[in-house]
């Protein structure tokens, strides 16, 4: 792994360059598309990629000092207009605790507002007939965001001026592998999960996939570390910086929230589903 991935408090951003750029399902999209990169053989790709410009995609602000922000960016708002820079054509799913996926305002952000303790936006006012068209096209990535369960009511408020859209044969509770859609059949290529505890912080980790073997990442460390957050999905785990590893939770263990606990079926999680 390229060394200049490690920003440090930059897990937003190494969340997007590991679900965009490293992840196998992603990354053959895209080597399809660009072809001045060799997706194939090139595994230094940041030296294309500076966070700077990723939040200009939305900002426009040159001047915006990312180093002045004592928390890192909100991924969910800078993972979709990267992939659209890519040419690649993503839809932003909302994923409510039971089990109802819904269009999501995020696709359609105008404006954010952020000081050094919080982040907001607006999103833009979209008519039903547009949304349904969005739905019906056929999207190279599906962005599946899910609603922190200690939130689920004001968020509901939240997207009351949006339907609801059921896709019947995918589960998120379950963290399908695979769903079809408009026929076409999509796999889970990455994730990106928060800690799901109140902590004195919140971090940020990514599973991804390389070279058909799955991989997390801490942005602890310089190097991503093989671990099976698939087949290891239902269970939870606590971040031990000590050794940067993963370390199960288990009923002889008492944890406290001192620690950041995670789960790869819990909390606020991005889900990263691309075309086959």
């Amino acid at each position: 792994m390229d060394e200049n991935i490690n920003f440090g408090s930059m897990a937003w951003f190494n969340s997007i360059i590991l679900a965009v750029l490293y992840s196998d399902a992603s990354r053959k999209l895209l080597s399809e598309r660009i072809k001045d990169i060799n997706f194939k053989k090139d595994f230094n790709l940041t030296k294309y990629f500076k966070p700077s410009e990723i939040i200009n995609l939305r900002e426009h602000n040159n001047k915006f000092n990312i180093s002045t922000l004592k928390k890192g960016f909100l991924t969910q708002l800078y993972l979709k207009p990267f992939f659209k820079l890519l040419k690649i054509k993503p839809l932003m799913l909302v994923h409510f605790p039971d089990n109802v996926l819904a269009y999501n305002m995020k696709n359609h952000v105008k404006m954010i507002e952020f000081d050094e303790d919080y982040t907001n936006f607006q999103s833009r006012i979209i008519c039903e007939k547009y949304k349904e068209r969005k739905l019906a096209r056929d999207s190279d990535v599906f962005i599946i965001e899910t609603v922190d369960l200690r939130h689920s009511d004001s968020v509901k408020n939240v997207y009351n001026d949006f339907s609801y859209h059921y896709i019947d044969n995918i589960d998120i509770a379950k963290l399908s592998n695979q769903f079809v859609y408009n026929d076409i059949e999509y796999i889970l290529d990455s994730i990106i999960i928060t800690n799901y505890n109140k902590s004195c912080m919140s971090h940020i980790i990514t599973g991804f996939t390389m070279n058909n073997k799955k991989y997390i990442y801490t942005s602890l460390s310089k190097d991503p570390i093989e671990f099976d957050w698939y087949s290891n999905r239902f269970n939870k785990y606590y971040l031990d910086i000590s050794c940067n590893k993963l370390k199960k939770i288990t009923k002889n263990i008492s944890i406290t929230n001192n620690f950041l606990k995670f789960s790869f079926n819990k909390g606020k999680r991005l889900f990263v589903y691309v075309k086959k």
